[in-house]
């Protein structure tokens, strides 16, 4: 059996789990803040611009333009885990 095949012997496969998992329970202690919130840079240098909800996503022609904001919609799933669903 491939080693990706089996879940339990990947240990690359386990970190992103677990970062998912820290996210989901940050986003889980204060909900109605967090899951609206965004921080970041989309330059890796000087000048560093910070992205805001408000940021304009170029998609190079391949569909309009649009902010984060009009883009993506933050849902709280029941299962308690933070899911984003296209507008």
């Amino acid at each position: 059996m491939p080693l990706m095949a089996d879940p339990t012997s990947s240990p690359g496969a386990r970190a992103p789990r677990h970062s998912d998992r820290i996210w989901s329970n940050w986003q889980a202690r204060n909900p109605s803040v967090r899951l609206s919130e965004i921080s970041g840079f989309k330059t890796t240098n000087h000048p560093f611009v910070e992205v805001t909800l408000d940021y304009d996503m170029d998609f190079f022609g391949i569909r309009p333009n649009a902010t984060i904001r009009e883009k993506f919609i933050f849902d709280w799933a029941l299962d308690g885990m933070a899911t984003i669903k296209t507008a």
